[in-house]
C-alpha cells in the first residue's frame, strides 16, 4: 500500500489513508514497519492512520511497539498538513482519541509547513516531594493533555537517565496506563526538554510532552518555547485554559510497503 513519510520537529511517522484497509492488524503493521529505517537510516517513531470518510478526518496513532496512544501533537500536525495539502484549505478539525482538535496552517513552502494545533486543556497534579527527590528532580508533576505525562524538573536534561527512569516509570502505580516522561531543565535562559515516550523510547521531539512541560511552568496566558533535539516548539496557553502547539510539519516522500503476512 502507499505510505507517506512525514516529520514533525524530527518526530518521524509513516502515514496511511486507512479507510479502505480497515481489516488490517495495524498494531502488527506498526511493529513491522517501524522496525525498518525508512528515514535516511532512522526508524519511524509511529504509524498515523487517516480516515477521511466521516464527518471530520480521523487520526489514529500506533507507536513503534504497536501500542495505541491517545494523542500525539507532532503527529497531529503531520496528519493535518497531509489533509491541508491535498484539499488546499487553511484549517481542519481532526477527530482523535483525545477529542476533536483544530489545526490551522500558518505558512508553507513546498513540502514544509508551520501550523497551530489546539491540544485541549492540561490537567496538572503536583506529585509528592519524595517522588521527585527519589529521581534526582526538584519537582515532579503528573499532567494529562489527552495522554499521561510525568514532568521532572532536573538541573541538566543532558545528564538525565532518560532511558532508565523512563522505562522504570512505566510500571509506577502513579501511572497505571504507562506514561511519557519529560526531563525539563532551564539552561542559558531557555527551557530544554527530553522525553521518553511510552511505546517508543526517547524521541527527537514530543508535542504533547512540550505542552505538558510548559503547563507546569505557568498558569496564566502566554507563550513558552520548549527546545528539544528536533528543534523548538512553541506552546501557547489561552485564557480559557486551552493549550495550543505551534511547530513544523514536513512531507519527506512516499513508499510502497506490504503489510506483514500480505
Amino acid at each position: 500500500m502507499r505510505v507517506e513519510l512525514y516529520s514533525g520537529a524530527d518526530n518521524r511517522f509513516l502515514l496511511v489513508e486507512a479507510a479502505e484497509r480497515a481489516r488490517e492488524d495495524w498494531a502488527a503493521v506498526a511493529r513491522a514497519w517501524c522496525a525498518t529505517p525508512h528515514f535516511d537510516g532512522e526508524r519511524p517513531d509511529g504509524l498515523l492512520l487517516l480516515d477521511t470518510h466521516g464527518a471530520a478526518p480521523r487520526m489514529v496513532i500506533y507507536n513503534a511497539d504497536g501500542t495505541r496512544p491517545e494523542a500525539c501533537g507532532n503527529g497531529l500536525r503531520c496528519v493535518a498538513w497531509h489533509f491541508l495539502r491535498r484539499d488546499a484549505v487553511p484549517q481542519v478539525i481532526v477527530d482523535t482519541d483525545a477529542g476533536a482538535r483544530l489545526v490551522r496552517l500558518v505558512e508553507s513552502v513546498g513540502d514544509e509547513a508551520r501550523l497551530f494545533a489546539s491540544m485541549g486543556a492540561a490537567e496538572i497534579n503536583v506529585l509528592p516531594s519524595e517522588f521527585s527527590t527519589d529521581r534526582d528532580a526538584s519537582s515532579a508533576h503528573a499532567v494529562d493533555i489527552g495522554n499521561p505525562h510525568c514532568v521532572l524538573r532536573v538541573d541538566d536534561e543532558r545528564r538525565a537517565d532518560v532511558d532508565g527512569l523512563g522505562a522504570a516509570l512505566q510500571s509506577s502505580p502513579e501511572f497505571p496506563n504507562g506514561v511519557n516522561v519529560g526531563f525539563l531543565a532551564s539552561r542559558e535562559g531557555a527551557w530544554h526538554l527530553r522525553v521518553f515516550e511510552r511505546g517508543v523510547g526517547e524521541t527527537a521531539a514530543c508535542g504533547t510532552g512540550a505542552c505538558a512541560a510548559a503547563a507546569t511552568l505557568a498558569f496564566e496566558p502566554g507563550e513558552t518555547t520548549i527546545h528539544m533535539r528536533g528543534g523548538p516548539l512553541v506552546v501557547r496557553r489561552r485564557a480559557d485554559g486551552e493549550v495550543e502547539l505551534f511547530g513544523p510539519a514536513r512531507r519527506c516522500g512516499a513508499l510502497e510497503l506490504e503489510a506483514p503476512g500480505a
